[in-house]
């Protein structure tokens, strides 16, 4: 599985560089939602060799979303709000933080030949993961976050390490 590690990071680098973008468009809970679960479909056939459709991948979604309940819930407020700015800027934020997290969960749970379908696990790898991704992101510059060559060093280290 170690051969597929930088396909997997190429991934999660480019869905991170999207969420980041996706945080300034109005209704950006659902772009964030959508790239969230193409996203774990794709390393999903990466590791399985299977198409796991995207209703499924983001079945899987309300199982990260109830550990960061407050999060999520000011991620789907600030999508009915008109560009600020400020807000966007702390979205972004917010959006790679949360989708580091999921797609480090689902990449190691896959990874380690696990399945995806086991929520008890889900909750537990996510929960480290989560708490890694905010120390790892908030030092980080918001164009740090959309250069997808720095954001795949970033990656590299962040999975190497946890």
């Amino acid at each position: 599985m170690a051969e597929k590690q930088s396909y997997a990071v190429t991934i999660i680098a480019t869905a991170l560089v999207a969420v980041a973008g996706e945080a300034f468009l109005p209704g950006s809970a659902a772009w964030i939602t959508a790239t969230q679960g193409v996203a774990i479909a794709s390393l999903s056939y990466l590791y399985t060799g299977k198409i796991l459709s995207t209703n499924a991948a983001i079945a899987i979604l309300p199982t990260f979303f109830a550990e960061t309940a407050g999060s999520s819930i000011f991620l789907f407020v600030k999508s009915f709000l008109p560009p600020t700015g400020i807000i966007d800027v702390a979205a972004a934020g917010v959006s790679v933080i949360i989708t580091l997290a999921i797609l480090a969960t689902v990449n190691n749970i896959l990874s380690d030949g696990a399945q995806l379908e086991q929520k008890e696990l889900l909750s537990s790898k996510f929960r480290t993961y989560h708490k890694q991704a905010k120390e790892v992101i908030k030092n980080l510059a918001l164009t740090d976050i959309s250069n997808l060559p720095a954001i795949s060093t970033i990656v590299t280290k962040f999975l190497g390490s946890y």
